[in-house]
């Protein structure tokens, strides 16, 4: 128990004193428990431990602030620290090794490849954008990124075109106006069309392309099923490179104001 003081000494802070007895009503500082000494105990005794606490507390900031400076160095520097799940288009790394990391880090699970298909085909299953996916990772020999395309399946045509048009403002969103709507065509554009419309190119009839950055291709498209018993299918495909395309279909990119880069020679 703690004996009674004068109300004189009460007044002088954590290190109490008075004629009979020292006594301290509460811990000087965190760490260094309350006092209870004889009566030689002088008020310097006090003051001691008053700078030791200062010293203590500095160390203490000291040691939290350099804590808190690794945190931010660590994951800083972790391959999900600019992984951003939604985005049409692929830009915190352009190596398999990087993706596939932060895929990962973020929830992805990685099926496992299948020995029959070439060891530059990886797949993760998660959601993109609130729906259910697949995204096929393509690598070419070196391990950079040649494209990535997201695979969703729907049952039905209603729930599909629902889906086309959340992702289709969803990549406007991201990366602007897109160089290619079908339901948007220029005069410049219809004239290059073999017989002024779209019957004779269907993967363009039912896609949206958009510029993405570092010269890739970011393309939405939506798929009727072979067989009324199939799913509907919706592709994002972000392209870097490797994508062959018929001269006309290359003229119409072009006429479009479509990026080129990803394509490559038949």
């Amino acid at each position: 128990m703690t004996r009674s003081v004068n109300l004189q000494a009460a007044d002088r802070g954590p290190g109490i004193y008075s004629p009979g007895r020292i006594v301290c009503l509460k811990p000087v500082c965190p760490g260094i428990p309350a006092l209870h000494t004889e009566p030689t105990m002088r008020p310097l005794l006090v003051r001691s431990l008053r700078h030791r606490c200062r010293r203590t507390s500095l160390r203490l900031q000291v040691a939290r602030a350099a804590a808190a400076f690794v945190l931010v160095l660590w994951f800083g520097a972790s391959p999900a620290a600019d992984f951003n799940q939604n985005a049409g288009a692929v830009t915190s790394a352009n190596t398999c090794d990087a993706l596939l990391k932060s895929e990962e880090a973020t929830g992805g699970q990685m099926l496992i490849p299948n020995p029959n298909k070439p060891a530059t085909l990886f797949t993760i299953k998660r959601p993109f954008a609130g729906d259910r996916a697949s995204l096929v990772y393509v690598c070419n020999r070196e391990g950079r990124l040649v494209n990535r395309i997201v695979y969703m399946h729907f049952q039905g045509q209603d729930l599909a075109r629902a889906a086309f048009a959340k992702h289709r403002d969803a990549l406007s969103k991201e990366l602007g106006q897109p160089c290619w709507n079908p339901e948007q065509l220029t005069t410049k554009q219809k004239d290059l069309l073999p017989g002024g419309d779209l019957s004779s190119l269907p993967a363009l009839a039912n896609s949206v392309i958009w510029n993405g950055p570092q010269g890739q291709s970011i393309s939405l498209q939506i798929r009727e099923p072979l067989r009324a018993s199939d799913a509907w299918q919706l592709r994002v495909s972000s392209d870097f490179s490797g994508v062959a395309l018929n001269e006309v279909v290359r003229s119409i990119y072009r006429a479009s104001g479509c990026s080129t880069q990803h394509l490559t020679d038949q």
